[in-house]
């Protein structure tokens, strides 16, 4: 454990057998307790690690008062149904990744096969949807462990002698939330900005609309912040995010510019063929879709439509369904849209 700032400290917690391979939880001493900025997620490798570095600032888990989650992600938010049960744990989470848990974490067995069904329908072969390499730790009660305070964004959280301002940026999921402290200038960043990975801004089975645009705009959101440091979701801290900033936004345009140059032919294509051309994955950075795994393929196709539905709200493509399948077509081919 490291203290990065006046009692605030650093716990990266293992996310063993995925990537990227651990995540980064926050502590906050206060008078009342400690605050949490997230928990990793439930594994007994994860659970053992966070017992010891409280320990190293003679802590436990029960002195854990409050948790604040970034986003829904399990990797974000998994402990917290046991530190809730368990030791009565404050909850804090916008209500819109609420409204997510209640939907995706109810029946957990079913969303790799409705996320299948849904690349099928974008063009994706069965016998190229490899299972997963690993199932992710979701707690079995997760989807029924009520936040005990809703957050919306434009709240200030008073934690110790720190004023956090609750951020939504969505993009990533709807209710993903920055908390950005105006005087310190710090924020905690959630996966919004993180030091070298390219956030994973794809459409979802249960999906919000153009999400490349709404993290496109949080990400300009952050921009007009005085930030000199990110504490972000994974990785490393860094300072100073605005050339990050400007260069995760090239990164998006550069892709929506090749996609944009790939419909030059005028003819009508699936996310599948935009992803064996131009895939690349966002938590590996493996470009071939060959070599690429379970997840990274399922990530791939994902972030390649919510590309093509940027270009589609853009006014660039339409979407048209054939024989049970989804293909993108150049508006300029026909001359209605």
């Amino acid at each position: 454990m490291k203290e990065i700032l006046p009692g605030i400290f650093l716990l990266p917690l293992t996310l063993s057998g995925f990537t990227p391979d651990s995540v980064n939880m926050y502590i906050i001493q206060t008078p009342e307790g400690l605050i949490s900025i997230d928990t990793g997620w439930d594994s007994p490798q994860a659970l053992a690690s966070m017992q010891k570095q409280l320990a190293e600032i003679g802590a436990t888990f029960s002195d854990i008062q409050k948790v604040i989650i970034t986003h829904c992600h399990i990797d974000h938010l998994g402990m917290i149904t046991g530190l809730k049960e368990n030791f009565g744990t404050q909850y804090c989470l916008h209500k819109k990744d609420f409204d997510l848990i209640k939907i995706r974490y109810s029946d957990v067995d079913n969303l790799i096969p409705l996320t299948d069904a849904f690349l099928q329908q974008h063009g994706v072969p069965v016998s190229e949807l490899i299972p997963p390499e690993m199932q992710l730790p979701v707690p079995l009660h997760l989807s029924k462990t009520h936040p005990d305070v809703l957050l919306f964004g434009g709240e200030e959280i008073q934690a110790g002698e720190y004023t956090l301002r609750v951020i939504n940026t969505p993009g990533h999921t709807m209710g993903h939330i920055a908390l950005y402290e105006p005087e310190k200038k710090f924020i905690f960043s959630g996966d919004m900005l993180l030091p070298t990975i390219s956030t994973n801004a794809a459409i979802h089975v249960q999906h919000i609309e153009n999400p490349l645009k709404q993290y496109k705009d949080s990400l300009l959101t952050l921009k007009a912040l005085d930030i000199e440091l990110v504490l972000p979701g994974h990785e490393y801290i860094y300072s100073h995010p605005g050339r990050r900033i400007e260069e995760l936004i090239s990164r998006h345009e550069e892709k929506t510019g090749e996609i944009r140059r790939i419909f030059d032919d005028g003819q009508a294509k699936t996310a599948y063929q935009i992803s064996l051309l131009l895939a690349r994955s966002a938590r590996t950075g493996l470009s071939n879709w060959h070599k690429m795994l379970g997840w990274d393929r399922r990530f791939a196709v994902l972030q390649s439509i919510a590309h093509l539905e940027a270009l589609k709200f853009a006014g660039d493509l339409r979407l048209e369904e054939l024989n049970g399948f989804f293909y993108y077509q150049p508006c300029h081919v026909k001359p209605a849209c």
